[in-house]
Formats: C-alpha cells, structure tokens, sequence
C-alpha cells in the first residue's frame, strides 16, 4: 500500500514538473493541461480526505498562477502592438486575456486582473481616438475631429483609475488645443470674408457661437488665448460700427449741435457696451468720453446754476411754477448727465443732481403739508385736500418707480386721513341725530359720508370705514325700528323666516350628491346665522339704551339673551364673530360711560365680558380680547384712584388677576399677571402710605402681608409691616422685618435708621450706633430727618 502510494506521488510530482516547464516556455495551455491531469491522479489516487485537499489547493493556486502569467504575457504583447499603433490587434489580445481571467477561480485575483485589463482596453480605445482626430486633421476635416473629441473627452471622463485619466487628461490637453486652434482660424478666414462683403452682423452671430462654444468647454481654461482672438475681432467688427457714428457726432459737435449730435453718440455707446471685455473696448470708451463729456458737463453745469438760482428766489417754496421749473431743469441736468461717458464723473454729476432735486422735492413737499394741517385744523377740508394733490404733483419728481416713492406714499395715506376726519364727524354727527330721534337725517348724512370714501385712495383704511359707515348704518336703522315700536314685528319675521330655512335645511339633507349637498347646508346654515346675529343685534341695542338710562339689570338680560342665542348658531366660526361683536359692545359701553364718569355697576360690564371670553374657542382672538379686558381693567383702577377706594381697586385689580387665567398662553398670562401685580402693587403702597398717616396699623399690616404675597422680594413691602409692628412696640418682629429689607437692599436708609432707633430704645447703644454709622454715611441729612420723625412718631404712641 506504502508502495502504490510512493509511486503515485512520483507519478504527480513528474506531472507537475511538466507543467512548470511548459509555463517557463510559456506553453500556458500545456502546463495547465499537466495540472489537470495531476488533479485527477489527485482525486481518483488518495483515499485522504486531508492529503486530498492539500494537493488540490496547491495545484489550483499553481493554475491561477499560468492564468496570471499567461494575461501579463498577453498584456505585454497587447502594449507592443500599442506602441506600434496596431490598435485593433491590440484589442483581440486583450479581449483575450480578458476570457482568459472568466478562467480564475479566485475571485479577488479575477477582479483585479479584470479591471486591469479593461483598463488597458481603454487606453487602447483612447490612444486609437487621438490618432482619428490626428489623421482627421491632417486632412483638414474639423467637423469630423470635433466629433471624435468630444468621444476622447467621455473616454477620459469613464476613465477607471486616476493615473490612467490623469495621462489621458495631458495627451487630450494637447489634441484639444490643436482641434479648437484650427477651428477658430478656420472661423477667423470665414469672418474676413464675410467682412470684406459688409455683411457685420452676419459675422458678430458667428463670432459670438464660436466664443460660446469655447466657453462652454471642460477646458475653456487653456482655450483662453483662443477666446480673446475671438473677442478682439468681435470688438474689431464693433469698432467698424462705431467710427463713423462718433465721426457724424464729433463734426455736429464742433458746429456747436449737441442736441444733433447726441443721438449719434448715443447709438455709438450703446455698441460699445455691446463689446467685450478687452483693451479695444476701453480705448472706444476713452475716445468717446474725451470728445463727449466736456460738452455734456457744461450742459449739466448750466442747467443746474439755473437751477439754483431759481431756488434762491423769495417764497420758492410756496411758488409751484417756481418748484416746478426748478425740478424741470434739474430733470434735464439728470438725463444729460446720465449720458456722460466717464462712470467717476457720471456718478458724481448724477449724485449732486439728484440730492438737490430730493432737496427741492422735500422743501416743496413739506411746505404744502404744513399747510394743509393748518387748513385741516381749520376744518378747510378740500383746500388742504387741494395742497396736498399739489405736493403729490411734487413728488412725482423724485427718479425712483411711484410703488417706491415713499413721499406718494405717505402723501396718498395723508389724503385718507383728512378723508377720515371728514367721515368721522359725519359719522359723530349721524349718531347724535339718531340720539335725537332723527332717523333720516342720520342716514342721509351717512350716505354723504359713503360717497365720500369714494375719493379715499384703495386701501385697508378705506375697506375700514365704508365697513364702519355700513355698520352704522344698520344701527340706525335697528334704533329707528325700536323707537317705532317694530321690533316685535321684526322679531316674528324673523321666526318666520328661521322656520322656512329649517325646512329647507330638511330638505337638504336628502340630496344624493355630497358636494352639491354640503355646499346648500353651508348656503342655509349661513343664513339662519344671520337671522340669529340679527337678532343679538336688537337685543344688543336694547342692552346699550337701557344700561344708559341705569336700568342696568334689564340691559344685562338682554345680553344674556344675546348669548344664549349665539349657543344655537349653526357655524362655529359665525358664532365666534357674534360672541367677538358682544364682547367689543360691552367693552365699548364700558368705556362711554368710565369717559363721562359713570362708575356705577362696571364691574358687571367687566364680569360679562369675562363670560364671554371663556365661551370662545379660538384661543388667538381669545387672548387679544383677554388683554382688552384687562386693559379696562386698569382703566376703571386709575378712575378710582381718584375716590381712593382702595378696597374696591384691590377687589377689581384681583378680579383681573382671576381673569388672566383664561389664556391657555403661558407667555401672554405671565405677561398680564405680571402687569396686574405691578398695579397691584402700586396701589398697596399708595394705600398703606395713607394708613400710616392715618394709624390704621392693622390694616397696614394686613395690607402689607398682601404686598409680600404679590411680590416677597419687594424691600418696602417689609419695611411698612416693620412699622407697623414698632408703632405696636412690637419691637421682635419690627426688627425681624427690617433684616428682611437690608438682606434685599443693604442701602435701605430708612430700615437701618429704624434698626438703629429700636436697638437704642431697648438700650443697646453699641448695636444701634453701629446701624445709625451706616445710615448717616448714605445720607446725613435724611438720616437726621428721618430719625427726628421717627422718633416723634414713636412719642405719639407711648
């Protein structure tokens, strides 16, 4: 058995040698054969598992190793013929040593023995490009060059490696340069001959493609040499263009014609801003601006010295023929200087203008407008109407576009506002004449107040009042139908007519097509919501007239009305527009009669107003109507502080504090807490100032604890409870309290004077001279002040 064994393996051995000599002759095939051939003695000779496997791996590597061998030899070749430029041979050997790695079992040597041959493959293709785009050159053919370079240039881009691409990149470089270089001379003898035949625009078109195409290639770069050929014979072609006109222009300039001349010059420039950027370019702007511009400064400069003397002339800001020759010759002076050539001086000129020409505008302007104020508190409504049309004449000097012209603007809005006066009085008028009963002469000076909006320039404001006149409108006729006694009748047509929607809402409900269906129930349901807030409206009539005359629990009746019909709307967003309407009535009441000093029953205005914020829902008109709240909150506090009912301010003040906690915005609710607490305190220390002089101790001490509550950092708030408690002889406390304002303000001269004063009461001198020291150092004289009061004080209560 060792015997067989021995000589099996002499037998693979031999094979294999076989195969090692065939590889050194580059016999590929043979050697691979021999191993082959070893593989099965392998397989079929050894029953070992382990031997099996050992021998098959070594024989496989040794095959992978010819495969490699043999794809280096081909490459070698492959890169020969290359040199040889035998492109095409080239290809079928290395598209053979491509098939040949399909052969290798390892998969990372595959891969990268793949990829090195494609990559060869490619300069192969790439090498066999550069030679089409030579030969093509040599035979003058460009079109069929340009076609193969742009196939170069997507060879370079698929390039696999980077070194590859960047030896590519280099020998594209050169071939690239040639290619565009034949293209442009070839251009360039096209473009004489089209010159030669006076055919210029024609030649700009080409021009201008060429210089397009470089422009948009990769390598624009080094094409640069060749795009300013292109753009110095454009600007050549631009100069012919323009010689003659400046020549026309320079001759009628020395006849003395500026006004001939400019338009030749002007077409000259605009050529010339057609050219490209080159030194050509800044020669024609040199020659034009060296024969143009000292004409046209002195132009400017006349125009703007007749300007100034027109300025300098008594009342030119009340003369509009003055202001209005002055900017017409400035304007002219704008327009010639803006044809200077020289950028420098053009800015200059035009900067000087423009500033007087603002200058004369704003003085005109300005004059006209104080005027018409005098006029509007003259209640001369047209004449200041009148000055101010003529300031708008003004204004529309000014060189910038009407929508950007912030004095028209602001002139225009003006004009709405003396509008507004005018349909505000009418409007206060047609209020009192419905006051007095007298319906149709309301209405009718309301209707003179609607056509006066129609002179209003478009805007929100003027939306506003026609909206405002319109309302106004319904409220006096609703006073009217309640002063005729008609609102019952009103009322049962009303009902009548809630009982034919709710028919037809049952009837709507039956309709097979859903969006014609919710577009009928969204039509009556917005119906039987104005039927609704017309009656709130009534209601809230009713409410105004009957709070007015005192009946205040009647009036609040019909607000409760007016909110449980808004409970039976149909829209939520219609019911949150009634609530919103209640609420502004109220508030609106409430501030009528808080201006006429009418105090009485307030607060119930302010508790229903509540009542109506928490039954919104949107929580954004919520909260402005909240901080309106407590805005006539602190309104009615300061009317009170007049009768210094302190109590009733501290009831109210608290009440506001109740209400801030509607908000479901934490930010807005500090806020408004914090403002309240302000008030708050405000009207603590006024109050506990006048118990003090009063000797109200505990009610000083009850309010001061208040203090504390609102604010336990308020150094005062301690020092007035301290007082109190030393006017009681409770000199612990007193002295308790007192630390607590020193730890708050170290500097509090009134509390460490009071220290000092209850430490030597009690017979601690050393500890009260120590507090008098540091009171004394911030101020001796207060401190001596305020010592012989306190004192004083003191003798009175023993």
């Amino acid at each position: 058995m060792i015997k067989k064994r021995s000589s099996l393996l002499k037998k693979i051995e031999g094979l294999m040698k076989e195969a090692n000599e065939f590889k050194t002759r580059e016999d590929f095939d043979s050697a691979i054969l021999k191993f082959e051939e070893a593989k099965e003695l392998i397989s079929s000779g050894f029953k070992d598992e382990e031997l099996v496997n050992e021998q098959l791996e070594k024989i496989e590597n040794a095959i992978t190793n010819i495969h490699s061998d043999k794809i280096n030899s081909i490459i070698l070749k492959a890169k020969e013929l290359m040199e040889e430029r035998k492109s095409a041979d080239a290809k079928k050997l290395l598209e053979e040593a491509l098939s040949v790695s399909e052969k290798i079992d390892n998969l990372e040597i595959r891969g990268n023995l793949t990829a090195h041959v494609k990559n060869i493959l490619m300069i192969n293709e790439f090498n066999n490009t550069i030679e089409s785009i030579a030969a093509y050159m040599e035979q003058d053919n460009i079109e069929e060059a340009m076609r193969e370079l742009k196939k170069a240039q997507k060879q370079v881009i698929e390039a696999p490696s980077s070194s590859t691409k960047s030896k590519m990149e280099e020998q594209i470089q050169k071939i690239t340069e040639q290619v565009y270089h034949s293209l442009v001379d070839q251009c360039l003898i096209e473009i004489n001959a089209l010159i030669g035949q006076k055919e210029l625009e024609k030649s700009l078109n080409m021009l201008h493609d060429k210089l397009n195409f470089l422009k948009k290639s990769p390598y624009s770069e080094i094409l640069e040499p060749l795009t300013l050929n292109l753009k110095e014979k454009i600007n050549e072609i631009h100069g012919i263009k323009v010689e003659p006109l400046i020549k026309e222009g320079e001759s009628l300039l020395k006849q003395g014609n500026l006004e001939n001349a400019l338009p030749f010059f002007t077409q000259a420039r605009e050529i010339i801003e057609t050219m490209e950027e080159t030194d050509q370019k800044i020669q024609h702007v040199e020659q034009l601006s060296s024969i143009l511009d000292p004409y046209l400064k002195e132009e400017v400069n006349s125009l703007f010295e007749q300007a100034i003397a027109l300025i300098q002339e008594e009342n030119f800001e009340q003369s509009t023929k003055l202001i209005t020759d002055a900017m017409s010759l400035l304007k002219k002076a704008l327009t010639i200087a803006d044809s200077l050539i020289n950028s420098k001086q053009k800015e200059q000129e035009v900067a000087k203008i423009s500033e007087l020409l603002e200058k004369t505008c704003t003085k005109g302007i300005h004059a006209r407008k104080e005027t018409a104020k005098h006029l509007v508190k003259e209640r001369k409504y047209e004449e200041a109407i009148g000055m101010i049309y003529s300031a708008l004449s003004i204004a529309k000097n000014l060189a910038c576009a009407e929508d950007e012209n912030q004095p028209i603007q602001e002139l225009k809005r003006f004009i709405n506002e003396i509008y507004s006066i005018q349909i505000h009085e009418l409007m206060d008028n047609a209020r009192n004449k419905a006051n007095e009963g007298s319906f149709n002469e309301a209405k009718k000076i309301l209707k003179d107040a609607l056509s006066i909006t129609n002179k209003m320039y478009l805007s929100k404001e003027m939306d506003e009042e026609i909206d405002n006149i319109n309302k106004l409108m319904k409220r006096v006729e609703l006073k009217e139908t309640i002063a005729k006694g008609e609102d019952l009748l009103i009322e049962k047509e009303f009902s009548e007519q809630h009982e034919e929607l709710k028919k037809r809402l049952a009837s709507a409900e039956n309709i097979t097509d859903p969006e014609l269906k919710a577009q009928e129930l969204l039509e009556i349901k917005n119906l039987i919501d104005d039927i609704h807030g017309s009656k709130i409206n009534m209601l809230l009539e009713h409410f105004n007239q009957d709070f007015k005359k005192g009946i205040h629990e009647k009036a609040l009746e019909n607000i409760d009305r007016a909110l449980s019909i808004s409970q039976t709307f149909e829209l939520k967003e219609n019911k949150e527009q009634v609530l919103k309407n209640i609420f502004k009535n109220l508030l609106n009441l409430f501030n009528i009669m808080l201006a006429a000093n009418q105090i009485d029953n307030l607060s119930k205005l302010l508790e229903k107003s509540h009542e109506i914020i928490e039954e919104m829902e949107n929580k954004a008109e919520k909260d402005n109507l909240l901080e309106e709240l407590i805005h006539s909150i602190f309104l009615l506090s300061q009317k009170l502080h007049d009768t210094k009912n302190w109590d009733e301010i501290f009831a109210i003040l608290n009440k506001a504090l109740f209400f801030s906690n509607i908000s479901k915005n934490e930010k807005l609710k500090e806020n408004l807490i914090l403002k309240i607490k302000d008030e708050l305190k405000n009207y603590l220390v006024i109050s506990i100032q006048e118990l003090l002089k009063k000797d109200d101790l505990e009610k000083v001490i009850n309010q001061a604890l208040e203090l504390i509550k609102i604010d336990d950092t308020f150094p005062d708030a301690y020092y007035y409870l301290a007082q109190a408690y030393l006017f009681k002889d409770l000199f612990n406390k007193a002295i308790e309290n007192l630390e607590k304002v020193i730890n708050l303000k170290s500097h509090h001269l009134n509390a460490l004077t009071s220290l000092g004063l209850i430490h030597e009461l009690q017979g601690n001198i050393d500890e009260a001279r120590k507090f008098y020291e540091r009171a004394s150092a911030i101020n001796l004289l207060e401190f001596l002040k305020i010592n012989r009061q306190l004192y004083f004080k003191l003798k009175e209560h023993e």
